[in-house]
């Protein structure tokens, strides 16, 4: 990321409410917010929103500094991405919007990633993104030929 401006416009967790995916640090609730403080700033060409907000888990109390967007690419259903303070610690958990398959990996890349095993954090991530790709329907003898599969069909689709 060269700017903050272009936080959330590649990943994200879909729905109208940033804090659904959002899991209390202190109770491990998840979705369970209100908030107290909010600050919105624009980016100068009016394209796009940064918010900061201070939440409160309506489960337990404790508070929660909350750093969210959503994305503005074309053609790009919206996503939410959010980063909060504290964060949750243990395990990650993969989004509920995830193939199952894909959930799984991606909590191996996190995992062997922690534990500073990068060659086997990086072989999970690319099997997560494989299996991604096979879930939308990629074709291809390998990653590449199935990424670059993906990226035919999305010109189809955009003429």
């Amino acid at each position: 990321m060269q700017s903050w401006w272009e936080f959330g416009e590649w990943s994200g967790t879909d729905g109208k409410d940033p804090y659904y995916h959002l899991e209390c640090a202190f109770c491990g609730q998840r979705g369970k917010f209100s908030v107290e403080a909010h600050h919105a700033k624009t980016e100068p060409n009016g394209r796009k929103v940064l918010n900061y907000d201070v939440a409160n888990c309506t489960n337990c109390g404790n508070l929660t500094a909350v750093f969210w967007t959503v994305s503005k690419l074309a053609g790009v259903q919206p996503l939410h991405s959010a980063y909060q303070l504290p964060w949750p610690l243990g395990k990650p958990k993969p989004s509920d919007n995830w193939p199952e398959q894909v959930g799984r990996y991606w909590v191996q890349a996190q995992d062997n990633l922690a534990r500073k095993n990068f060659e086997m954090a990086i072989v999970a991530a690319r099997t997560a993104l494989q299996c991604t790709a096979r879930d939308k329907g990629a074709k291809g003898g390998n990653l590449m030929a199935e990424i670059d599969d993906l990226a035919v069909k999305a010109d189809l689709a955009r003429t």
